[in-house]
């Protein structure tokens, strides 16, 4: 009985804290929230033409480097990173023998809600 009044408590002090205040947690296009101080960005694999890469490719773990801190950040695995406004080096941590991406540094500016990344993928 004690927990479920502690979680009655909790769940009532989480809806009173909310109400008359704006939350700064969005919820994007794709479904993922989105925080105010955070941008969401997709990473979509092209070839060395720009048109999107189709079939089996051997890239994963996308990450972005803060070109600033150093900090790393990690893509869900579909590609999707939610990171703060700044100067990104984007790159694949794990690549087939014989194929890669060329990483690409990008700048995402407050405001801006999501932004696609386009890594051209290689291969011998």
């Amino acid at each position: 009985m004690k927990k479920f009044s502690f979680f009655l408590a909790v769940v009532l002090l989480l809806l009173v804290s909310q109400t008359g205040f704006s939350s700064p947690v969005t919820v994007s296009d794709t479904g993922i929230a989105v925080t105010e101080e955070t941008v969401e960005v997709q990473i979509e694999l092209v070839d060395i033409h720009g048109d999107p890469v189709s079939g089996s490719v051997m890239v994963s773990d996308f990450y972005a480097i803060d070109q600033e801190t150093g900090d790393y950040f990690y893509a869900d695995r579909n590609g999707l990173f939610r990171i703060p406004p700044g100067t990104y080096r984007f790159d694949a941590g794990r690549t087939g023998p014989w194929e890669g991406v060329v990483p690409e540094v990008v700048t995402i500016s407050e405001g801006e809600t999501r932004v696609v990344v386009e890594l051209t993928h290689w291969y011998e």
